[in-house]
C-alpha cells in the first residue's frame, strides 16, 4: 500500500533505497526485508535521494524542519548512511538533488534561483563538504542531472530547443549538447556503468 519512489541500488547489488511518504527505506532482495534509514529530522523527503559512490554517506532532497508558516522549500542535506544528523548544502530556496560525481566529491542539483528579478531553473553543482554552488546551465528549463561513470561529463534535461530533450556537458559546463531530437518529451537520463548506453523516459 502507498506509493514508492526512486530505487537507487547501493554497491552490494542486494540492497535498494526509496522513498515513501517522506522517509527513506532500506530494502534487502535477498531477505525481502525493509527497514527504515535513520534521517534524523529529514522526514519530510521528496524522491531525490542518492548514495555517495562509496555508500557511506547519504544525500536527501528534503523540506526543512524550521517552516511551519506554509512556505515550500527543498534544501539538500547529507548525512551518514548509517544515520546521524543532517548536514544543509544548499540553504534557502528549491533544490532537487539528481547526481554525485564518481569521485566524491560534488553533487549536481536543479534548482528554483532568482535571477535578474527572473525565477531560472538551472543545473548547479556544489563541493559535497559544502561552499558556493555553481551555476551551470542558463536559459529554458534544465533539470535531472547525472554524472557519466568515469565523471568527465553531467547528462541532463533541458528545454532549450523548445520540447524537453536529453543532452550532455561537460563536468564545469562547457559543451552543452542536444543528444535527443524528437517530437517527445525526454526526461532523467540514467547512464549504464559501461558508458556505452542511456536509459530516460519519455512523453
Amino acid at each position: 500500500p502507498g506509493i514508492i519512489e526512486a530505487p537507487n541500488w547501493l554497491n552490494d547489488g542486494n540492497t535498494l533505497l526509496y522513498n515513501a511518504d517522506g522517509k527513506i527505506y532500506r530494502y534487502e532482495i535477498d531477505k525481502d526485508h525493509v527497514e527504515q534509514v535513520d534521517t534524523g529530522f529529514c522526514v519530510q523527503c521528496n524522491n531525490d535521494h542518492v548514495p555517495s559512490p562509496d555508500n557511506q554517506l547519504l544525500a536527501v532532497s528534503c523540506m526543512p524542519p524550521e517552516l511551519t508558516d506554509g512556505t515550500y522549500e527543498s534544501h539538500i542535506y547529507v548525512l551518514p548512511m548509517t544515520g546521524g544528523e543532517p548536514k544543509d548544502l544548499t540553504g534557502p530556496g528549491l533544490s532537487y538533488l539528481h547526481g554525485w560525481s564518481p569521485d566524491g566529491t560534488e553533487m549536481a542539483y536543479c534548482a528554483f534561483r532568482d535571477i535578474d528579478g527572473r525565477q531560472e531553473v538551472d543545473v548547479y553543482t556544489i563541493p559535497v563538504n559544502g561552499g558556493v554552488e555553481k551555476r551551470l546551465t542558463k536559459g529554458g528549463f534544465n533539470d535531472g542531472p547525472e554524472y557519466s561513470p568515469d565523471g568527465k561529463y553531467i547528462w541532463y534535461n533541458a528545454t532549450n530547443s523548445g520540447l524537453m530533450q536529453v543532452w550532455r556537458m561537460e563536468r564545469d559546463g562547457g559543451e552543452q549538447t542536444q543528444i535527443t531530437e524528437n517530437r517527445r518529451n525526454n526526461w532523467f537520463p540514467h547512464v549504464s556503468p559501461d558508458g556505452k548506453r542511456v536509459v530516460y523516459i519519455s512523453y
